[in-house]
Parts: structure tokens; sequence; C-alpha cells
């Protein structure tokens, strides 16, 4: 038995304490894309309200990915608060959700319940889904990053580069829309009017 399947035999005695920490391999599901994280540390209490059951915990760690804009390893720390509620059994359809929605067309709470079969409740996927969900979507070494130089590939936070990081202007000229001039020439504001 993984640490993170809690068997329902446990709960029957009152709450149980998780407190785990788990590496990536542990919580992804098979064919999901690595998630650029380390160890992750689940804690929490899972306690049965019937005829759910509730898991209120923290999950902590770090994101392991590069720099968005010098490439350098950096580490980014989570500390997710979560509360994940799971039903054993079917889930219910589309109908029996509509019969239990309100007058406006909402869903109660039961959306966020996770259905289980079996006798225990596996919290990885929950896990995951959350880790998921909170990937930060940019990632800086620091507020303050320089990056890479876009000519040489220097790291301009270590040093300055040796090229100075400009482009050469008659290549690339100031704008992105510089190479509009070859396109229409007319419109060309240097051509003299004749």
């Amino acid at each position: 038995m993984s640490g993170l399947k809690i068997p329902l035999s446990a709960l029957e005695r009152g709450e149980h304490e998780v407190d785990i920490t788990v590496p990536e391999t542990g919580l992804r599901p098979e064919g999901a894309k690595a998630l650029e994280i380390g160890l992750t540390r689940i804690q929490g209490r899972m306690s049965c309200v019937d005829p759910r059951f509730v898991f209120i915990g923290t999950l902590t760690g770090e994101y392991l990915r590069p720099c968005d804009r010098c490439l350098v390893a950096t580490q980014v720390p989570f500390s997710l608060d979560v509360i994940w509620t799971f039903e054993q059994g079917p889930a219910p359809g589309l109908a029996e959700a509509a019969a239990e929605s309100d007058d406006d067309g909402f869903v109660d709470d039961e959306s966020e319940t996770v259905y289980f079969d079996g006798s225990e409740i596996d919290l990885a996927s929950q896990a995951w889904e959350e880790l998921v969900l909170f990937a930060p979507s940019k990632t800086l070494c620091d507020e303050d990053c320089a990056g890479l130089c876009p000519q040489c590939g220097a790291n301009r936070n270590t040093a300055p580069c040796a090229c100075g990081g400009e482009p050469p202007a008659a290549e690339f000229g100031n704008s992105g829309f510089s190479g509009l001039v070859n396109l229409f020439p007319d419109l060309d504001p240097k051509r003299s009017k004749e």
C-alpha cells in the first residue's frame, strides 16, 4: 500500500493523518507528460463525512524549471492549501446533475466531488491535478533578469557580451515592420518624391 492510498478501513476508526514526501513519478498518471518538480510533501487529514470523505491539507515543494530569459535552472517554491471531496460509487450522469441544479441552471458542489471504486482512496491523481493547474506560466530566476544576448547568446546576468548585443542596423532595421518597405516601396518615407 502506498502512503497516498488510504484504505476505507482506516477511516472507520476516525480521521487518518497523511504526511508523505513523494517524487514526481509517484504522482504522474500513466501517459502524462513529466512535470518539472522536485519532491512534493503532502500533509493533511482525511475524515469521513457520510457519505463523503474529505481531505484537507497542503502540498509543498518546488518547480524545477529553466528561467524563461536566461535558461538558468531555477527553483520556484509552492505551497498549496487543498480540500478534496471523495465519494464511493459511479459519478452521476448528466440527467442526474441537471435534476440537482437550481432554478438558474447551476449545479451544486457535486462537480467538485471525485468518485472512486474499490476499498481505498488514491490521493495521487488529485495532487497531480493541483500541481499541473498551479504550475507557473512564466519562470524567472530574478525579476531583474537581463536574459541572453540575442546576437551571441551570452548570459547578460553574469557579464556583458563582447558583441554589445545590438543587431546590425542594415540587416534588421529598427522595427519589426522594416521588411514591409520591400513589399511596398511606394510607402517608403525615405524615398524622395519625384
